[in-house]
């Protein structure tokens, strides 16, 4: 249902878009959604926060157009809604991403921030008795992040990856085996739920809990918003 969702709308914009475009149209696009923000620790739809992803992109690719994501909240009623929504459309603003809570409008900006005060904080140390997983492990980016984890001190590292790893890449993962980590790779598509959880369950009961995950998984396939197909759409989604 979740990638039901989320093809209805991407290609629902990608057709408006098209035609739009076409025409040589310039106007705005609202687009609203319930609960597609994290605002006061509340998880966001997966499906709805998906898009906005799209609309962030479209937004730069077509000057012409404005897309404009109102969002509220699960529990809010459709005639205030629609209140809010008049509001927006019936004045001038240069937000492009506006939540609404509990009569509250919210918009995205930049906290500056002292690095002193980063630095200040706790820091969360590398533990030797921990897991550490890397999605798209055995990319470039997934195999500079494994050795740093390794100089931190981590002992236990599991690269996930749709490949195989080649002689050249299990010779590297054999070097550091023999420094006296554990790197295991595993063969798994992101996608696919039920070989994830396998994978997960199986670090899970190792006897070295997972402390952390970086998602590095990606799939490059560059192109125009209206140049993609759903094939092409689910492609890049599943990474």
């Amino acid at each position: 249902e979740l990638m039901h969702n989320i093809q209805f709308d991407t290609l629902f914009i990608k057709n408006y878009l098209t035609v739009v475009t076409d025409l040589k149209l310039d106007h705005r696009f609202y687009y609203v959604t319930r609960g597609a923000h994290s605002i006061n620790d509340v998880s966001p739809s997966l499906s709805a926060a998906s898009i906005i992803g799209l609309l962030k992109a479209i937004n730069f690719e077509c000057a012409s157009l404005r897309f404009i994501n109102i969002d509220f909240s699960m529990q809010t009623d459709i005639e205030q809604a629609m209140r809010y929504v008049y509001i927006e459309s019936s004045h001038e603003s240069t937000e492009t991403l506006v939540a609404y809570r509990n009569s509250h409008r919210y918009v995205p900006r930049f906290e500056q921030i002292n690095p002193g005060k980063i630095q200040n904080n706790k820091s969360r140390a590398i533990k030797t008795d921990k897991s550490y997983i890397i999605t798209g492990g055995l990319g470039g980016l997934g195999l500079s992040l494994c050795e740093n984890l390794l100089q931190l001190g981590a002992k236990y590292i599991h690269l996930l990856s749709r490949r195989r790893p080649d002689d050249h890449l299990s010779t590297k993962i054999a070097t550091w085996c023999a420094d006296g980590a554990v790197v295991e790779t595993h063969s798994v598509d992101m996608a696919d739920r039920d070989a994830l959880f396998e994978v997960l369950d199986t670090v899970a009961k190792s006897g070295y809990p997972i402390d952390g995950v970086f998602h590095l998984a990606g799939v490059d396939d560059r192109a125009s918003f209206t140049d993609y197909d759903w094939p092409r759409f689910k492609n890049v989604l599943n990474a």
